[in-house]
């Protein structure tokens, strides 16, 4: 990742903007879109209590390597340079994986991934790192292998992830590469008192920068095989995962932590707006600064909004189905506080950029 990319990026985002204001206004749909979340797929070799991305859905459904090159194209027909962000499931579990990711740089896409680290060795991580990712991140919920790997639903599964920043690391330097590694950390009830502790973490195993997520209430109970793995008498996702009035308190005070942590300098990649959000969330209080602007923006509480296997991206982000979407979310109404970017002002997305390249 260099200033020129970011750059590029940041001037898509001004315009898109400038052309966001202008729907809001007139109805007169001039945005394209900037960011992607590419979901390669729903299989994962991990059980994670809180997952919604369930694992019953048919493999035959998905999208194979060759679709998702030509679904890759047809957006950039439509977007120009874009970033997308590639996740599953377990995006390894794919093994034309590392091709696609080169098909992107191939194709001047930015690609980001997103992997548990779990299935990265000293084979799949040069492959990765030769594709020159915008970013590499790792899901990483705990300081410890007890907090860790008891939310991740599997023994070793830190030792694994931890072993995987190094082995990119060793990578990015041997090839010359530059992209930032980055810890991605749910923040539920089962770690959130060792949130600032990950900061350490970040440090010792030498990753760029950390983001804190709010754990996200999409499914109401937990996975079968987490419960079994757990051992824990309920399957409701609120009774393991979401804190209970008696923790708010703690909660405030952690948040205090971190953005005392994010102030002294710590690589937190959180706006101090996302960290604010953080006791909003657990409290399902709405704040008065709410910046939401979804209007351009779809997200997975929405349903599709068209196919790629049926049309091309144009046709899709410019069809009346879409357009009647956009103008439903304009009056959408959910607590949305789980750092959305539509949170965030042009200052803040500057202001993240600049921390990421600082650190």
């Amino acid at each position: 990742m260099d200033i020129g990319s970011l750059a590029k990026l940041g001037v898509k985002h001004v315009k898109n903007h400038a052309a966001q204001s202008v729907y809001l206004h007139s109805g007169v749909n001039w945005t394209s879109p900037t960011n992607f979340c590419g979901l390669v797929t729903h299989q994962c070799n991990l059980y994670c209590g809180f997952c919604f991305d369930r694992k019953d859905v048919d493999p035959s459904k998905e999208m194979n390597f060759e679709e998702w090159k030509q679904a890759l194209l047809s957006i950039k027909t439509l977007a120009g340079d874009y970033f997308i962000s590639f996740s599953g499931g377990e995006v390894m579990l794919m093994k034309w994986f590392p091709d696609l990711l080169q098909h992107c740089a191939d194709n001047g896409i930015k690609g980001g991934v997103l992997t548990n680290g779990t299935a990265i060795n000293e084979k799949t991580a040069p492959r990765l790192v030769a594709a020159d990712p915008f970013e590499l991140s790792l899901s990483i919920d705990g300081p410890t292998p007890e907090i860790h790997d008891l939310i991740r639903g599997r023994k070793g599964a830190f030792a694994m992830v931890c072993k995987a920043v190094s082995l990119f690391r060793q990578e990015r330097d041997r090839q010359g590469k530059q992209f930032p590694i980055i810890i991605r950390c749910v923040i539920n009830r089962l770690n959130f008192e060792a949130a600032p502790a990950m900061i350490d973490l970040v440090r010792e195993i030498g990753a760029t920068a950390i983001v804190f997520q709010p754990v996200h209430e999409i499914g109401d109970k937990v996975m079968t095989e987490w419960k079994a793995f757990a051992q824990v008498s309920s399957d409701s996702l609120m009774d393991n995962f979401w804190l209970d009035t008696t923790e708010l308190d703690s909660m405030d005070r952690i948040k205090d932590q971190l953005l005392a942590l994010k102030r002294a300098g710590a690589p937190i990649m959180n706006t101090e707006r996302d960290l604010n959000l953080l006791t909003y969330h657990f409290r399902r209080e709405k704040p008065g600064d709410m910046a939401r602007t979804c209007t351009v923006h779809f997200c997975h509480d929405w349903p599709p909004i068209g196919n790629l296997r049926q049309q091309n991206a144009r046709e899709i982000w410019y069809g009346d189905h879409a357009e009647d979407l956009r103008a439903k979310a304009i009056h959408c109404d959910k607590l949305c506080l789980v750092n959305c970017s539509t949170q965030r002002t042009l200052l803040e997305k500057v202001s993240m950029a600049m921390n990421l390249l600082r650190n």
